[in-house]
């Protein structure tokens, strides 16, 4: 994650101008956080995701992440990530996944799938780090992200 945020920072700047219009418009609590976008893909199994093999809290395979998002996803480098962002690649999400990095033990991990071409936020989660639920996207996120692929 370390240097991982420069790339994303107009995506950064997009998502929060969004929200606030969102919030404004749908006269919400402004403090409702980004939970909105905690359920997944849904109406958005045409794009392609990019995620980076150390964005998941276990091991998953290419295989696997082929089979569960029904071809649409697939494990890239830190440079393709960055480089669909710089690129604006259309129909493309990409995986971001922050955290501590000195005492995680004691913090949280954000998840995000961003898309590269508008900077919408797409998903979001976060979890308290723990033995159990190590840095990373979870096998429920995973499932949650899948679900409008499988059909």
């Amino acid at each position: 994650t370390e240097g991982r945020i420069f790339p994303f920072l107009p995506a950064y700047v997009r998502i929060i101008q969004s929200h606030i219009v969102k919030v404004i418009r749908e006269n919400r609590n402004h403090f409702s956080g980004l939970n909105d976008y905690a359920d997944g893909m849904d109406g958005n199994n045409q794009l392609s995701i990019l995620f980076e093999q150390d964005d998941f809290a276990s091991t998953m395979g290419e295989e696997e992440l082929q089979e569960l998002f029904g071809g649409k996803a697939r494990m890239a480098t830190a440079d393709e990530i960055d480089a669909a962002l710089a690129a604006g690649t259309p129909n493309t999400c990409v995986s971001l996944v922050l955290y501590p990095l000195n005492d995680e033990r004691n913090g949280y991990c954000y998840k995000m799938i961003v898309r590269a071409d508008t900077y919408e936020l797409l998903f979001y989660r976060k979890h308290k780090i723990s033995n159990r639920n190590r840095k990373g996207f979870l096998t429920d996120d995973i499932r949650r992200l899948a679900v409008p692929y499988s059909f």
